[in-house]
């Protein structure tokens, strides 16, 4: 059983059906950030267990949206729509008085930000990037809300080609153009790629001819320029698959495992030492973001089948509950501030933007 395709929860999915109908009825003619005159600023704060904060972040005046990614100075970018159902790129930023600046980047799904600011999305095919009010094109490639990264200069990791098949890549920043470097492949069939970190180190999974699935890592070669040593990082007996990685090299991810049929989120420390983060008293569990700290978010399933966001460290591990009328949460990526951030979902599968302040 592979976990990427037959245990996540129904949120994934959401985000790229409501993309997907967005994609044919528009493109954005003046795909500029601005500060949307329809944002709802107000956001709703609850007292959840330990002392966590939780906010629902505002939309553009839609029902849906997603948050995805956090930088280390709060900004954060995911998705969102707006009154007319159109879907936008968005980025979330707290002002000093407590109100939320929220900004359209451009219709598509923004995926990433490095810790300069620079957000990573995509539109169709298109890898695109947001900086400084503008957009710029990567090139065509493949990123999905799980797949694709950047880093403080600029790298951008993902799937060259337009289908979920394509070739794993790396887009080198000059400027404001992109050059793609194809990522090797060595006996490996297919790759995705996940995110890259400031070292310029890719984490993802490949796939060999026997369908059977591995956590791998892309190191730039010490000697040669826009050149990446593909290495497996774990050659265990489990269906592997790396998501992210911190400055220190420690990647999390998860795999099948074989003692409940399940799949486990796993933390695979720089030294090669492999820790599983168990769940939250169910079957499976994934890991999706590290801080600096050895902090990991994802989610997990409970006794009773239920996905929610979780927060480990330390070996223990922590439910991020949904509040009152969500059926089920997402968390997605941390940052050094103990901000998490994430999704929830309705029994009708309506998505909201969360954000959890831990103590």
């Amino acid at each position: 059983m592979n976990c990427l395709r037959t245990c996540r929860p129904a949120l994934a999915g959401t985000l790229a059906v409501l993309f997907a109908s967005v994609i044919s009825a528009c493109a954005d003619s003046n795909p500029v950030a601005s500060t949307s005159p329809d944002a709802k600023v107000l956001y709703a704060k609850t007292s959840a267990p330990g002392g966590v904060v939780l906010t629902q972040l505002p939309t553009l005046g839609g029902t849906s949206s997603s948050a995805l990614a956090i930088n280390d100075g709060g900004t954060i970018v995911g998705y969102s729509t707006d009154a007319n159902g159109v879907g936008f790129a968005t980025r979330w930023v707290l002002q000093k008085n407590g109100s939320w600046n929220i900004a359209r980047l451009g219709t598509g799904v923004a995926t990433a930000i490095n810790s300069g600011g620079t957000v990573l999305g995509y539109r169709g095919d298109q890898i695109l990037v947001w900086e400084n009010g503008s957009e710029f094109a990567v090139g065509t490639g493949y990123l999905s809300d799980r797949r694709g990264g950047i880093n403080f200069s600029g790298t951008v990791a993902g799937n060259g080609g337009a289908t979920s098949s394509a070739v794993p890549a790396a887009w080198v920043r000059s400027s404001n153009s992109w050059t793609r470097y194809t990522l090797p492949l060595g006996t490996y069939t297919q790759a995705d790629v996940a995110t890259i970190n400031d070292a310029g180190v890719i984490v993802g999974y490949a796939h060999d001819g026997n369908k059977k699935q591995w956590a791998v890592r892309w190191t730039p070669d010490p000697d040669l320029s826009n050149t990446w040593i593909l290495s497996t990082i774990d050659a265990g007996a489990g269906d592997y698959y790396a998501l992210d990685l911190n400055g220190a090299g420690d990647i999390v991810g998860g795999g099948h495992t074989e003692v409940n049929g399940g799949n486990m989120a796993y933390l695979w420390a720089a030294s090669g030492q492999r820790t599983g983060l168990g769940s939250l008293g169910g079957c499976c569990s994934w890991a999706e973001g590290v801080s600096a700290s050895d902090e990991i978010v994802g989610s997990a399933t409970n006794s009773r089948g239920n996905w929610y966001g979780f927060y480990w460290q330390a070996g223990t591990m922590t439910t991020l509950a949904p509040p009152n009328g969500y059926a089920s949460t997402e968390a997605r990526d941390i940052n050094s501030l103990k901000q998490v951030v994430g999704l929830g979902t309705t029994a009708r599968g309506r998505t909201s933007a969360f954000l959890w302040q831990l103590p």
